[in-house]
C-alpha cells in the first residue's frame, strides 16, 4: 500500500519538478528535465511512468470519441416544447 502512495506522489509532483528546471533563455526543456529527474529511477519506476502516461493519452482519446459520438440539438426536442 505504501508502494503505491509513493509512486503517486511521484507523479504529481512531476509537473512541479519539470517547472523549476529551465534553460538559459528561460523557455522548458522538458526532455533534459525528465532525463534529469527520471536517471535515479528504476526501470519499474520508469515503466509504471509510461504505462500513466499511456492511459491518460488513451482517456484523453476516448474523451473526445466520446464528445463527438454525441448528438447536439441546440434546442430541446419536441416532446418538451409542448409542456411548457
Amino acid at each position: 500500500m505504501r508502494e503505491k502512495k509513493k509512486k503517486a506522489s511521484k507523479f504529481a509532483t512531476l509537473r512541479k519538478k519539470l517547472i523549476r528546471i529551465r534553460r538559459h533563455s528561460r523557455s522548458m526543456d522538458y526532455a533534459k528535465a525528465l532525463r534529469e529527474m527520471i536517471s535515479s529511477w528504476s526501470v519499474r519506476d520508469v515503466s509504471a511512468l509510461v504505462q500513466e502516461y499511456e492511459a491518460s493519452a488513451a482517456l484523453k482519446e476516448l474523451h473526445v470519441a466520446a464528445n463527438l459520438a454525441r448528438h447536439h440539438r441546440p434546442y430541446p426536442s419536441p416532446g418538451l416544447v409542448h409542456l411548457v
